[in-house]
């Protein structure tokens, strides 16, 4: 050491602990650690954009939803009542709320093209005349409820909404492709009465039907994605399979059946135990499949099992061990964890190291990259793309049907 510091003296070099180190690894340790679950949150936004219209005969509103995961739903409302532009706007907007409510939108940005309107809910504006008072009531309560946002946006940037109001509000309305349509009968801020303009088989049974006896759905777009979807299976003595990307034919599957083979993979006498992302390839590799399996399995498996996890600190040189079993790992647990069984205990750790960190060399995941088991784990999930379109499918599916069932209630 003597040595060493007078080779060094001629640097200069002050020397000073680290005294903040300590507490700064309880910080990272509880970072590195935490689902923070709760604690201050960014949900994903939707964006929904109206426009109202109206005309000598009839009134028109558009709606179009922007969902996090870039779903579009499209919605045109008639309003068979006279009306005024303003008025036609303000249900525009109230029906833009009350639809996002249904479909479980939260952190909602409303775009709006009307000046009045937009900033009368904004406070910015006074409101003059009974009806429009009412009006204003309805639109700020869904707004104060929601913690929705009202912004004003040029005409041009609001287009789609503007179509759809102008399409409903027409003589003779014509409803495009994939949008939702409807007409009401009154007004919002009097009794509603409201009624749709515009079903579910076992998943085999269209596709049985055409490969074995060349019978088609009713309607053209149905029948066109019959033939396309169709185009994947193959009838083999009356028994369905798939065309695989990892397996030349995978049988497909019935619920029952589904739920049979689940549990024999799972644990049954092939069984591993394994989670839902390993349990969906292991049935792909032994040669089943459905459409829903990913979704399945991830219920499945949640369902049997009672997730438990474990928060253990072992001592360095002592190897004692504190450990404390935990029904979910929150930031609230392992907080309560380190402070009691560690820092309470021992005092603050001079270090604390996890299994994460990683300084100057390759992560597991890199040093222990297999090419060909990658390209087998593409083609696995090449084997899923069905089901991720359909699930998508589903949901826009599903926020038409929730808006469909709320003008209808």
């Amino acid at each position: 050491m003597a040595l060493w510091a007078i080779e060094l003296s001629e640097f200069d070099i002050k020397y000073r602990p680290r005294t903040t180190i300590k507490g700064q690894v309880v910080a990272d340790f509880i970072v590195e650690f935490t689902n923070a679950k709760g604690q201050g949150i960014e949900y994903p936004q939707w964006n929904v954009f109206t426009d109202g219209s109206s005309n000598k005969g009839a009134g028109g509103a558009g709606v179009v939803f922007q969902s996090p995961e870039g779903d579009k739903v499209e919605c045109m409302v008639r309003l068979d009542f006279p009306t005024t532009n303003n008025e036609a706007a303000y249900e525009a907007l109230i029906a833009g709320l009350d639809l996002a409510k249904v479909v479980g939108a939260t952190n909602i940005l409303i775009h709006c093209n009307s000046q009045v309107v937009t900033n009368q809910v904004n406070g910015d504006y006074k409101c003059k005349g009974e009806r429009m008072k009412k009006y204003l009531e309805q639109a700020k309560r869904r707004v104060n409820e929601l913690q929705a946002k009202v912004v004003q946006i040029p005409r041009g940037e609001n287009e789609q909404a503007d179509y759809l109001a102008k399409a409903a509000s027409a003589e003779y309305m014509t409803t495009p492709d994939k949008v939702l349509s409807f007409i009401q009968l009154s007004p919002l801020i009097d009794v509603v009465n409201i009624q749709e303009i515009g079903s579910e088989k076992n998943w085999t049974t269209p596709l049985i039907s055409y490969l074995k006896d060349g019978t088609l759905p009713k309607g053209e777009e149905a029948a066109r994605k019959l033939k396309v979807q169709s185009v994947r299976f193959v009838l083999i003595k009356d028994v369905l399979y798939k065309r695989g990307f990892s397996r030349p034919y995978l049988r497909c599957l019935g619920l029952e059946e589904a739920e049979y083979i689940m549990r024999e993979v799972h644990e049954g006498i092939c069984g591993n135990h394994s989670g839902s992302r390993s349990l969906v390839h292991k049935l792909i590799r032994t040669g089943y499949y459905w459409p829903t399996m990913q979704n399945n399995t991830q219920v499945y498996v949640k369902a049997l099992r009672q997730l438990k996890f474990l928060v253990v600190g072992i001592d360095y040189f002592t190897k004692w061990v504190e450990a404390e079993a935990l029904a979910m790992i929150t930031e609230k647990n392992v907080r309560s964890f380190v402070w009691k069984s560690i820092i309470c205990r021992y005092g603050i750790p001079r270090v604390l190291v996890s299994d994460n960190v990683e300084i100057g060399l390759m992560s597991y995941r890199v040093d222990n990259h297999d090419e060909g088991r990658n390209d087998e784990e593409l083609r696995l999930q090449l084997d899923l793309t069905d089901e991720v379109r359909a699930i998508a499918e589903q949901r826009l599916a599903r926020y038409q049907d929730l808006m469909a069932k709320h003008y209808n209630s």
